[in-house]
């Protein structure tokens, strides 16, 4: 977990850094990355989906984010979840191939992000300042390129990933991929110690020290068998460090 902290802070902490993370649900894309932008100290920013969101209420999230990006760091979390059609990776494509979104600013919004960047580009230009309309909105365009950080996170399971990727290639092309994949047996045995530790346990020392490894081969075997189901029936189904967690919270529980 530690190291893809600190991956993902070296990404966005980095002009243009995006990210896209590859892993099943729950095994803690938007925890870690909501962490990571917490040790930077960067916003994060996440859509909140209802029944009634729809392509204009994208617009409206995706416009505050270019506004908040224009006058610093921000990062633009997103999961499948949040995807209610396929045409919002259109504009995340766009925005990360070149910047500037075709009409997801009007004419007075597109006054208001000039007005907005106006002393920050007389502080940091200087020199290559101009007062000018089109001037404004490139160097606009270039702060949102550098400080806006999508971390985009997926699932490689099914088909949709696939597609996802062939459409849209900007989403490869400009995110750097980080892959969660299954925790190891000594993040296991570690987690399970940690958690297993304030719990009192009236037997024996050999018992309780053989628990977190009873534990880590319960999930082990879980994981294995979820790759037979997937053979066998063609669907797929995960032992995500999330289960994990549930396993240990539950025994603790349940004792």
């Amino acid at each position: 977990a530690l190291d893809h902290v600190l991956r993902i802070c070296r990404v966005i902490s980095t002009p243009r850094g995006s990210l896209l993370i590859v892993g099943v649900g729950g095994s803690g894309k938007q925890s870690l990355t909501r962490l990571a932008a917490y040790a930077q100290g960067f916003p994060v920013f996440q859509p909140t989906v209802t029944a009634h969101y729809n392509l204009t209420n994208w617009f409206d999230d995706l416009r505050a984010q270019y506004n908040v990006a224009g006058q610093g760091h921000a990062v633009f979390l997103v999961t499948e979840s949040d995807l209610k059609e396929e045409s919002y990776l259109e504009y995340i494509n766009a925005s990360l191939a070149g910047g500037d979104v075709p009409g997801l600013f009007n004419i007075d919004e597109k006054d208001q992000a000039r007005t907005s960047i106006r002393s920050i580009a007389k502080q940091n230009a200087k020199r290559e300042f101009e007062d000018s309309e089109e001037w404004l909105w490139s160097y606009f365009i270039e702060r949102v390129r550098t400080n806006l950080h999508y971390v985009i996170c997926f699932s490689p399971q099914g088909d949709k990933f696939r597609s996802r990727v062939r459409q849209f290639p900007g989403i490869i092309a400009a995110c750097t991929i980080n892959y969660f994949f299954p925790w190891p047996e000594e993040a296991l045995l570690d987690v399970a110690s940690k958690l297993l530790a304030g719990l009192d346990i009236k037997n024996s020392q050999k018992v309780i020290n053989e628990l977190p490894h009873l534990a880590a081969s319960i999930h082990s075997k879980i994981a294995d068998l979820c790759d037979d189901y997937f053979v066998r029936y063609r669907q797929s189904v995960s032992a995500t460090p999330k289960v994990f967690l549930t396993l240990l919270e539950q025994f603790a529980s349940v004792y």
